[in-house]
């Protein structure tokens, strides 16, 4: 996993401390996060070739000896600070999404001698993502205020079954019915909410015989009462007997 064949003799000495604490910081941030997680150390003396030490190279296919990349781009970053860049993503030449983060090295002069990079490949992480998001994905049923549009065969004999269903609960024919009786087959529909079906209410009109007037008539009184009902139930029975 560790590539280090570059010779210290070509750093300068006063600086060997600076690089030997960065290729240790490498190599445990590297050993800790895994095979992901490239870990690199520049010497910035050499742009060019300033590859001294890298952890899990295979990440970016880079090596000893090779130069630093986006060195440019990151330092005119607007979110470059405190001489350090973090958590940004590049991509490698191959695609590879990685997400990284640089920081620059300076001297006691205030001179820049080295720079130490994280890059990690994300590409386990998207295929996990992939996976979950797949996973989560469903089909969401309409919200209880929208109206579905009756337009299949399915539906429509959903909406018959529930429409006889009510009919059979009132126990009249249809042709005999009275007002009170269509209107306990609307209540009955209203509860199973058949009317938020965008064209029900010209279906049920069309089987009780009725105009859809009626039935936006019939649906006031049912919903009307059931207010008064609910109404009703929460007031608390006045109090007898009680004494002060």
């Amino acid at each position: 996993m560790n590539d280090d064949r570059r010779s210290q003799s070509s750093l300068r000495q006063d600086h060997l401390v600076v690089f030997n604490i960065l290729r240790n910081i490498a190599t445990a941030v590297a050993d800790m996060f895994g095979e992901g997680c490239e870990t690199v150390v520049h010497d910035l003396h050499d742009p060019a070739s300033s590859i001294v030490h890298i952890e899990n190279g295979h990440v970016t296919g880079r090596k000893v000896g090779d130069g630093i990349r986006d060195l440019a781009a990151i330092l005119r970053s607007e979110r470059f600070h405190d001489d350090m860049l973090t958590d940004y993503i590049t991509k490698t030449k191959e695609g590879k999404v990685l997400k990284s983060s640089t920081l620059v090295v300076r001297d006691e002069n205030g001179d820049v001698i080295a720079a130490f990079a994280v890059n990690y490949d994300l590409g386990k992480f998207y295929a996990v993502k992939n996976v979950i998001d797949s996973f989560v994905t469903g089909h969401e049923l309409d919200p209880p205020e929208s109206e579905k549009l009756i337009e299949d065969s399915g539906v429509l004999s959903i909406l018959r079954h529930i429409i006889r269903q009510s009919i059979d609960e009132v126990g009249i024919p249809v042709s005999e019915m009275t007002k009170s009786d269509k209107v306990k087959v609307v209540a009955f529909l209203d509860e199973r909410e058949v009317f938020l079906v965008r064209g029900a209410i010209d279906y049920v009109a069309q089987t009780l015989s009725v105009s859809r007037f009626t039935i936006y008539n019939y649906l006031d009184e049912v919903r009307a009462a059931q207010i008064a009902a609910d109404d009703s139930a929460r007031t608390p029975p006045a109090d007898e007997g009680l004494s002060s």
